[in-house]
C-alpha cells in the first residue's frame, strides 16, 4: 500500500511539472489572449497581454498565485484570494501595470486572468505561471514584444505615417501610390500580434496600353508576312533547288552510261 501511495504522489507530481493540471484545482493550462495562430506570443508595444487559467474555488485552491519565470525561483508577482476576492498585487506592480480579475465559469469554477498593461520591449521574454497550494502549471512560452514594421519607402509606395512613431499597438500607417504607379491608398493600422491589418500594392506598368496594342498589331503583321510570303518563297528555294539536284544527277548518269 505505501507503494501504491508513493507511486500516486509521484504521477501527481509529474502532472503538475509537465503542465498537466492536477484534479484538486486547475482545469486545462493557461492560455494567452485570443487565438493568433504562430503569433499568439508576439504582442505589440502598448498592447496588454491577458494570461487566463480555470481553477476550482475549493477552500484547497482559494489563492492563486501568478509568476514572472525570468528568474529562477519564479518571482510571485500577484494573487487572488477566492475568499476576500481580491487581488494583491507584489511590490512595484501596484501601479497598474498588471490587473488581476475574475469571472465565474460555473458554480465552484472561475477563470482568473492576469493582464499585463501597456506591454513594452522591456518585458520580451517574460514567461508566466499560475500555482496555489496544490497545483502548479506549466510556464507559457516566452512573450515577444515588438513594434509593427512600417514597409520602407520604395518600389512606388509613400509611407505617411499618422501617428508618432514607433508604431506600436493601435498605430496607423498612410500608405499610397507614387507618379507612375497604379494601386488603392491604404490606410494600415498596427494590430495586437505587431502586423498591419493592410498592405499596399503598387503596380507600375512599364508599357501603356497604346504601347501594348501596337506590338500586338505589330506581332500579327509579322506571323502574317511569314505565312504569306516568306514560306512560299522559301518552299519555291527548296523545290527549285531539289529540281536542280535531280535534273544534274540524272544527266550524270545519262553521260556515264553513253561513254560505256
Amino acid at each position: 500500500m505505501k507503494l501504491v501511495g508513493i507511486f500516486i504522489t509521484v504521477f501527481v507530481n509529474l502532472r503538475a511539472v509537465s503542465g498537466q493540471s492536477a484534479s484538486t484545482c486547475f482545469v486545462g493550462d493557461i492560455r494567452l489572449g485570443q487565438n493568433l495562430g504562430s503569433n499568439t506570443y508576439i504582442r505589440a508595444t502598448a498592447s496588454n497581454a491577458t494570461y487566463t487559467i480555470t481553477s476550482f474555488t475549493a477552500s484547497s485552491c482559494s489563492i492563486i498565485s501568478w509568476s514572472f519565470n525570468i528568474t529562477q525561483p519564479p518571482t510571485v508577482v500577484a494573487q487572488y484570494n477566492f475568499g476576500s476576492n481580491l487581488p494583491v498585487y507584489a511590490g512595484g506592480y501596484e501601479n497598474g501595470e498588471l490587473t488581476v480579475s475574475v469571472t465565474t465559469v460555473v458554480a465552484g469554477q472561475s477563470n482568473v486572468t492576469l493582464q499585463i498593461n501597456n506591454v513594452s520591449a522591456s518585458q520580451t521574454g517574460i514567461s508566466v505561471s499560475a500555482s496555489n497550494s496544490a497545483t502548479f502549471s506549466s510556464s507559457t512560452l516566452p512573450l515577444n514584444v515588438k513594434n509593427c514594421e512600417i514597409l520602407s519607402t520604395g518600389s512606388g509606395v509613400i509611407v505617411a505615417p499618422t501617428s508618432p512613431l514607433p508604431c506600436g499597438f493601435g498605430c496607423t500607417v498612410q500608405y499610397s501610390c507614387a507618379s507612375g504607379y497604379t494601386g488603392n491608398d491604404v490606410t494600415a493600422t498596427c494590430q495586437e500580434d505587431a502586423t498591419f491589418d493592410a498592405s499596399p500594392i503598387c503596380i507600375n506598368p512599364s508599357l501603356t496600353t497604346g504601347e501594348i496594342v501596337a506590338i500586338v498589331i505589330g506581332c500579327i503583321i509579322a506571323v502574317a508576312i511569314i505565312i504569306f510570303f516568306l514560306i512560299p518563297i522559301c518552299c519555291a528555294e527548296i523545290c527549285c533547288c531539289a529540281f536542280t539536284i535531280l535534273c544534274l544527277s540524272w544527266g550524270k548518269k545519262k553521260y556515264t552510261a553513253g561513254r560505256s
